[in-house]
């Protein structure tokens, strides 16, 4: 008797667990977090890490601090504004052995982490000024450009 009534109710099990998953629709940063190996290629190629050699700029750690945030995990403020110190240059994305989409997981990311602590124009504009001037970071621009 059981086994009729696991047989009658599995197919509208089924479709309602089907429902749920359809609903739950994860965005390109949450995709993103679960789809990188953290192999770490990126932060060679990361200009901000390059300037600042903070290794929280580089992408894994952003990844790991957005883990954080999908995970109702506590955040300080202090490390949401390194995820600022980015240039959207791209390379993270052209060495990623995954082939993540890592400067819009960024531009989500940003957005997301604007909302809740504001963006800290303070911070980014030392980071450009830094930026510009150092040497390291100039080499590394003409070496991409060979």
């Amino acid at each position: 008797m059981l086994i009729r009534c696991a047989v009658g109710l599995t197919p509208v099990l089924a479709k309602l667990i089907s429902v749920k998953e359809r609903e739950k629709v994860e965005s390109l940063l949450e995709e993103t977090v679960y789809s990188c190996m953290k192999c770490g290629s990126c932060a060679a190629h990361c200009p901000a890490y390059i300037v600042t050699g903070d290794e929280s700029v580089i992408p894994k750690n952003k990844l790991y601090l957005t883990k954080k945030l999908i995970e109702g995990e506590k955040v300080a403020k202090s490390d949401s504004d390194k995820v600022f110190l980015c240039t959207h240059c791209g390379m993270c994305r052209e060495v990623c052995q995954t082939d993540l989409d890592l400067v819009t997981a960024w531009s989500e990311l940003e957005k997301m982490l604007e909302e809740r602590f504001g963006k800290p124009e303070e911070a980014i504009r030392e980071f450009v000024s830094s930026m510009e001037s150092q040497e390291n970071y100039w080499r590394f621009v003409y070496a991409q450009k060979v």
